[in-house]
């Protein structure tokens, strides 16, 4: 069995040439594995050759999209493979997304066929009016195995993507040969990936993340060991993990988490030599958990990927890496990928300053199916390389000054409150060091009265809900009050959208009623009373309770300055608005006022 990578001479190769490069080479050696069934690289040659003359002998050679809508499993990798021999580019569906999101992608990709297995036929079919539904388990023996003749170019489209949609409709992102080869070809020599390796593949195809395990196994002569998580649950993906001697694996830090939190100290898995990490942020928490069960010859790979470009950063970490950060930095350059940062007026930011990032590459997708307004919105080409393209991210990020790039969040994620810029991530971190959680999330929420509220979300790590009491003291001591979140909610599961991501849109809100009937403590002076009148009548808040810190209920740097003028007017002293900030309600800041005035 080889032991060295098997070298990339040309990224000028269409997928599945490279694929049948790998076959011819390696014609005995197992290619994918699913519960039932285990075939070698020829036998998944000849059963994607067959798929692939039956779409053509229905449609012709490139037939355009053409969907799936099977589970991962082997019939799955035969029918993306056919698609590709066939000349066109697969749109993958997923069991698991709603009918409404299946049914959008099929029309807005204008597939004419859907190809699925006798399991979940009437499903399709549910799908497929007036498409043709071909069956990826099914083909007849008078069909050829031998290979089909079609012009497909480097440059044709090989994937269509499609993204959540959490912001608007999904849309679809185009994906070429060439780009998805250099994508492997970049992976497979940064990481070293092994024609001995044993590629875990259980994410969703409908995740643009499902390319790395797949292409990276099959073009590198791997075994792809496939298992469907609707199926199965974490106790049982451990096991079948550890049973499949799994070297490769890719999961999103959520993903981790589960993972870590089913495993017991007689847990150990000595066969895995690379894990992938991304999707969302990593944090020091979720790396020290996973020291402790992984081996030490287990390497993790943080990686900063799009749907639109693939892998842009990686950052290695091994047992005796020094962690300097909560959050684990997404690393250092690769191949073909030049990533800058842009502070708000559209310069290159400083060292250490928070920016937009921006990739310029010969390797971006070449846009968006049918989206031209966002096309045009995101992508630019270079006006000295019209090859060069130019892809504003909406990612948040700084320089290190080793020129390793932390990645701090969506622009959506980093939100200003009270004039103070607040990142959710660092919140996050904080509650995810607590043994009691196993995730967190955050987000910015208006009460009844319109006020913006932080709002955290945690799922306890046992059977008990975490003590919030105590978590609202643990953040008290290390985070600044404008970035204490005012509620902290208990929540069994955060809820996620079709990809795997939290869907925020969904969470709950807090019980704002409950906290309006808290009594307020009324004022004990006349110096009190006065301010009060003055809070409320600025902030336009209201009761406002004489130990209420002005921050928390909602008070914003402007109302602050204007209430602090107020009460210089109303007292005759001069206030500076950090005497406010330092005694944020109304009973220190009498406390304050009338000490001024005894020491006059």
């Amino acid at each position: 069995m080889a032991v060295n990578p098997i070298p990339f001479d040309t990224i000028e190769q269409c997928i599945h040439d490279r694929f049948d490069d790998i076959a011819n080479k390696f014609p005995d050696r197992p290619a994918v594995t699913d519960e039932n069934l285990t075939l070698s690289y020829s036998e998944l040659q000849k059963a994607t050759n067959k798929l692939a003359h039956r779409i053509i002998d229905l449609f012709g050679s490139k037939p355009g999209n053409v969907a799936f809508l099977i589970d991962n499993n082997v019939y799955q990798i035969i029918a993306i493979l056919g698609i590709l021999k066939a000349g066109g580019a697969y749109v993958a569906l997923d069991t698991s997304f709603p009918e409404e999101r299946n049914n959008f992608i099929l029309e807005d990709a204008g597939c004419k066929m859907l190809i699925c297995i006798e399991d979940n036929k009437n499903e399709a079919r549910g799908l497929s009016q007036g498409i043709v539904l071909e069956y990826a388990d099914q083909w007849l023996d008078e069909i050829p195995a031998s290979k089909p003749q079609t012009a497909v170019l480097p440059s044709d489209n090989a994937i269509v993507l499609y993204t959540s949609g959490s912001t608007g409709k999904p849309k679809g992102v185009l994906q070429s040969h060439r780009n998805m080869v250099h994508f492997i070809k970049r992976m497979s020599e940064q990481l070293c990936i092994l024609p001995s390796d044993k590629i875990a593949y259980y994410l969703s195809s409908g995740f643009s993340a499902h390319a790395l395990p797949l292409l990276g196994g099959l073009l590198n002569a791997c075994e792809l060991k496939t298992y469907n998580l609707k199926s199965g649950n974490f106790f049982g993906f451990s096991k079948w993990f550890k049973e499949s001697q799994i070297s490769f694996a890719m999961m999103i830090p959520s993903f981790l988490r589960h993972f870590l939190s089913v495993q017991d100290r007689k847990d150990s898995y000595p066969d895995l030599r690379l894990l992938l990490l991304g999707g969302e942020t990593l944090y020091r928490s979720d790396v020290e958990k996973a020291l402790e069960v992984f081996d030490r010859n287990t390497v993790m790979v943080n990686i900063y990927a799009s749907t639109e470009a693939y892998i842009m950063r990686s950052f290695i970490i091994k047992h005796d890496t020094i962690i300097k950060s909560n959050i684990i930095p997404i690393g250092y350059a690769v191949e073909g990928m030049e990533l800058s940062i842009l502070d708000e007026k559209g310069n290159p930011a400083q060292k250490n300053t928070v920016g937009e990032i921006i990739l310029r590459s010969e390797y971006v997708t070449e846009g968006y199916w049918k989206r031209p307004e966002l096309q045009k919105q995101d992508f630019t080409t270079d006006p000295a390389n019209k090859n060069i393209r130019i892809f504003k991210t909406s990612d948040i990020a700084y320089f290190l000054d080793d020129d390793c790039i932390v990645h701090i969040g969506r622009q959506d994620e980093v939100v200003k409150l009270r004039g103070y810029r607040i990142d959710f991530g660092e919140i996050i971190n904080i509650l995810l060091e607590s043994k009691d959680i196993r995730e967190a999330s955050c987000v910015l929420m208006k009460n009844p009265q319109g006020i913006d509220h932080i709002i955290a979300y945690v799922v306890p790590s046992g059977s008990d809900a975490p003590d919030i009491v105590y978590t609202q003291s643990m953040l008290s001591r290390v985070l600044p009050d404008y970035m204490l979140p005012s509620h902290i909610i208990s929540i069994d599961a955060l809820p996620k959208n079709d990809i795997g991501k939290i869907d925020h849109a969904i969470l709950p809100e807090p019980e704002w009623q409950a906290e309006d009937s808290i009594e307020k403590e009324a004022p004990a002076n006349d110096t009190e009373t006065i301010l009060l009148e003055i809070f409320e009548k600025v902030l336009k808040i209201s009761p406002i309770g004489t130990n209420d810190n002005f921050l928390k209920i909602g008070a914003n740097s402007l109302g602050l300055f204007v209430a602090c003028a107020e009460v210089e007017k109303k007292f005759d002293i001069k206030l500076d608005i950090k005497a406010i900030l330092e005694t944020p309600n109304i009973k220190s800041l009498a406390a304050f006022i009338n000490n001024k005035f005894l020491h006059s």
